[in-house]
């Protein structure tokens, strides 16, 4: 009972608190509550503009009411911002098409209940299908349209149908037998289903597919015509597929009244977003089962063999001279034990020996196309492994050279390359083609030969080398593994227990985000090269000093300034970046200019982030000038690049000397000038650039490291910002103003957003509303 009191004592004090809390708020914020607000909109929405053509005039409306319970003072201005894409980005319609709304598709399976989902030929119907949901957006009004995609059968068989229905009836279907190379057409004609069956001559691995609706249907593959013919009723519908017994990739979807590359009439245009995880999820299914694993064992082992022999003995001079010759021949006999066990390692390298042993013996395979690939992580310099390929083929590697060893009739010969391996991610690629085996490290060939490998027999050996070995993945390419669910093996798959997992099985990459300059700076295009301005009193003297020539006599024409465009600055400055001690290499990209003054600055820094080198580019004066920083004095080259849209720049360092190629051209060569240790930047000045195909290469291991830009090339890039209205307006409790405004756009465009702000003087609130306009030209 006393527990009783003290649980409704307890909920007696929680409702004292929450009536006491609930009468605070209404004490002390209620006025807060009860306080007025002010509005702003568009009150004719359906009559604001969308397309504009240049030099024609365009009203708008914009209302404010004054709901605060007392007079109030605002302050409002309109602006148009005026944005471009480029088609030297990845296209113009290619952006505007990211930019669309899209219909989602996705797939789902099924089942006895729905076995006639879509059908308009009920042969077909079974639960064993797949078919596709699209959402409302992909319903199409249009009195004519065209609908085209491309579709690869992952199994070369069975069926897959293309619907165009409405919400009750599906109002035609093509269906292509693959295996059989027909495809039928089914409609409806005056209440009946009627159904055309024709054969196709030009079947590929993936097709092209084109609907054209406008006087009838007509129906094509790969551009051939299949069926043509006058129907009524096949408007108003979407489109969906169903796959029968079969799995398919389908791509690149997009409906259209006119034309596929719609930017100004979106509406009359359709892309979709089509989720094939179903799809994959199965075809990922099918291939474990055309897939055999074969397991390798990580154990420590002793490579300490003692070979005498006057065979043994001429290997090991052939081993310890690298400067010997490339290939070599001897009678040894012996697996690759004795091979790695007579390489003498580093004495500094305290890592255990390990081998990795099948636990079984594979299935022998008789494989003369296919490919063979393997993912490697080294931590260490020098390193010694070796891989072992049915005792017939071995790859050595140790310290800077790749040996490969070919063992046929009791003799034994060895070929010597100098190894591309370097610390990080490698890859190791065979290919074969009849029988014709190439060999790629970092997906540069560097061995072939010709023979027949069966992998019967794989293992792999380490000699005090800590290394991180990916899985052996062979796969074959003989004709009947092209179906991704083949009856055969056509993937066998040498699931390796390493040290650990190698961290990543592609090249590094180096992205880098813009650094805007400071808006004040917005005008000084050589803020980072020179500080003539720093300690410009305003923004005045800043303007004043860019109409003169600089101290390094680079001017810059007023004329060309536009403030509407930004300066940023990208610092390659990150972990994978920053070289150190290297002394041959290059970087390299493509840039265009695209608008604004036209400056572009490549530099580089030292170590503590000081300038060394700057290149700076000026498409005004078709010029490019190389600044080097020699004991705190900057020295200055110029020289004419002439006039182009797009140009390269390559930047090579060797030894202490740089060499700049402007379009394939050397235009600047210095010596004396230290580049091995620091990173590169790229700034733009007032500008827009389009930059791409950035990298680093360095020269001695052949490895490429892409840098990237994190900005998308299909942004709106600002050109232009014009006021339309700057005011004030006083209004009386309840009193609303509408004010009608015009604008005009001389200015070539793509989308412009115009923006109306409102500012309350009393509360120091500002509200916006805006409307985007886009350029029909």
């Amino acid at each position: 009972m006393s527990s009783n009191n003290k649980n409704y004592n307890f909920l007696v004090i929680i409702l004292f608190l929450a009536i006491a809390i609930s009468l605070a708020f209404h004490i002390f914020f209620r006025q807060d509550l009860d306080d007025g607000f002010s509005e702003i909109y568009f009150p004719f929405p359906d009559n604001l503009p969308n397309k504009v053509q240049l030099d024609e005039n365009y009203d708008f409306s914009f209302s404010i009411r004054n709901l605060e319970a007392k007079p109030s003072t605002y302050e409002y201005n309109a602006k148009l911002e005026l944005f471009n894409l480029y088609d030297v980005t990845e296209g113009i319609y290619k952006c505007a098409a990211k930019q669309r709304k899209k219909v989602n598709l996705k797939f789902a399976e099924g089942n006895e209940s729905n076995s006639g989902k879509y059908l308009l030929n009920s042969a077909l119907g079974n639960s064993g299908f797949i078919y596709s949901e699209s959402d409302n957006y992909g319903m199409i009004g249009w009195e004519n349209y065209n609908i085209q995609y491309k579709y690869r059968n992952a199994l070369n068989t069975g069926s897959f149908t293309t619907i165009f229905h409405d919400e009750n009836n599906t109002k035609y279907s093509f269906t292509i037998y693959d295996d059989a190379s027909e495809v039928e057409f089914a409609y409806r004609d005056n209440g009946s289903i009627k159904r055309q069956r024709k054969r196709i001559s030009n079947l590929k691995s993936e097709n092209d597919v084109f609907i054209n609706v406008s006087d009838g249907i007509k129906y094509y593959i790969n551009e051939e015509l299949i069926f043509s013919k006058n129907l009524d009723d096949i408007t108003n519908g979407k489109i969906d597929f169903r796959m029968d017994s079969t799995y398919i990739l389908i791509n690149g979807l997009i409906a259209y009244r006119d034309s596929p590359i719609e930017v100004t009439h979106p509406e009359y245009i359709r892309d979709y977003n089509i989720n094939s995880n179903l799809i994959s999820k199965k075809i990922t299914e099918l291939r474990k089962k055309s897939e055999e694993d074969v397991h390798l064992l990580r154990t420590e082992t002793d490579l300490n063999a003692v070979c005498e022999s006057e065979a043994c003995n001429e290997l090991k001079l052939y081993l310890n001279n690298p400067q010997n010759t490339y290939s070599f021949g001897t009678g040894l006999e012996g697996d690759g034990k004795l091979l790695i066990s007579l390489i003498e390692p580093d004495e500094n390298q305290n890592f255990p020996s390990q081998a990795y042993l099948q636990n079984s013996t594979a299935s022998e395979l008789f494989w003369t196309d296919f490919t063979l690939k393997l993912d490697f992580q080294t931590f260490v310099q020098p390193h010694t492994f070796l891989i072992i390929l049915d005792k017939n083929f071995m790859i050595l590697f140790h310290c800077s050279d790749v040996y490969f060893i070919i063992n046929d009739n009791g003799m034994t010969e060895m070929h010597r390359r100098a190894s591309p391996v370097k610390v990080g991610v490698n890859e190791l690629f065979l290919e074969s083609k009849n029988t014709n085996i190439i060999v790629k490290i970092n997906r540069m060939p560097i061995f072939n030969f010709k023979g027949n490998m069966h992998f019967k027999d794989i293992s792999l050996y380490t000699k005090k080398s800590f290394i991180s070995f990916g899985d052996i993945i062979l796969t074959s390419r003989e004709e009947n593994c092209n179906s991704l669910a083949a009856s055969i093996k056509c993937r066998q798959v040498y699931r390796i227990q390493s040290l650990r997992d190698v961290s990543q099985g592609s090249s590094m990459q180096v992205v880098s985000g813009p650094a805007k300059f400071s808006d004040e700076f917005w005008a000084i295009p050589f803020l980072g090269v020179y500080t003539l301005f720093e300690n410009a009193a305003d923004e005045n003297s800043i303007n004043d000093s860019l109409m003169r020539s600089l101290d390094y006599d680079i001017e810059v024409d007023p004329s060309l300034i536009n403030e509407d465009i930004p300066s940023e600055k990208y610092l390659f400055d990150g972990r994978d970046a920053v070289l150190k001690g290297m002394q041959n290499y290059s970087f390299s990209f493509d840039f265009n200019a695209l608008e604004g003054i036209g400056l572009l600055e490549a530099s580089f820094h030292n170590i503590d982030g000081e300038k060394t080198a700057i290149f700076i580019f000026n498409q005004a004066g078709n010029e490019a000038y190389l600044f080097t920083n020699f004991n705190g004095e900057w020295l200055k080259d110029t020289v004419n690049v002439g006039k182009s849209d797009a140009h390269k720049l390559d930047i090579i360092y060797e030894d202490n000397r740089i060499n700049y190629y402007f379009d394939w051209k050397k235009i600047f060569e210095l010596g004396e000038v230290n580049m091995s240790n620091g990173f590169f930047s790229i700034s733009t000045f007032n500008s827009h650039f389009d930059i791409k195909g950035m990298s680093l290469y360095d020269r001695s291991t052949k490895r490429r490291v892409p840098f990237l830009i994190n900005a998308d090339p299909c942004r709106l890039r600002k050109i232009k910002e014009i006021l339309l209205d700057k005011n004030s307006l006083f209004l009386a409790d309840g009193e609303m103003e509408t004010i009608n405004r015009s604008f005009n756009i001389e200015d070539d465009f793509d989308y412009g957003m115009l923006s109306v702000f409102l500012m309350q003087q009393e509360k120091e609130s500002t509200s916006e509303i805006h409307f985007w306009v886009v350029s029909d030209e």
